[in-house]
């Protein structure tokens, strides 16, 4: 009996951990904002489209990525921040990941909430050639700056 208790409990807390990454992804989605380095403001918006996510990215008034693609880790090919590209994006527990390619080079992003869910991490990890990662931090947009 105690064997089945302590199996209960585990598929409880496996099932309400997977809830919270399912409640951590959807707020992921919407209109992030930082002011980059010499005045320019990066802007990331994620939009949920059924099974896929469209990624946008303005910096400085340019638009440097705009694409829609998968979030079960196949590839979309795509042209960003002035590349021909293939993307995969996949999440991690409530990490949404995305591998990107540009011929030899291969980038990872991995997008997190930060503190009370307001605040978005974006790491980027330069995997082939090896690199330093950077990390940004973004806040999320008022609504009236997302239309």
């Amino acid at each position: 009996m105690n064997v089945c208790k302590a199996g209960f409990t585990l598929l409880l807390l496996a099932v309400s951990a997977f809830a919270d990454d399912r409640a951590d992804r959807a707020k992921l989605i919407g209109v992030w904002e930082s002011p980059g380095n010499g005045g320019k403001n990066g802007v990331w918006t994620i939009e949920a489209k059924g099974e896929n996510l469209h990624i946008l990215y303005i910096e400085g008034g340019q638009k440097l990525a705009d694409f829609e693609c998968n979030i079960a880790g196949r590839d979309c090919k795509v042209k960003a921040f002035g590349h021909d590209s293939t993307i995969s994006m996949y999440f991690n527990g409530p990490k949404l990941v995305q591998m990107e390619t540009r011929g030899e080079q291969i980038l990872k992003r991995m997008f997190s909430l930060v503190g009370d869910g307001d605040s978005m991490q974006v790491e980027l990890v330069p995997i082939v050639p090896d690199g330093k990662a950077e990390t940004q931090q973004f806040k999320r947009a008022p609504l009236a700056a997302a239309k």
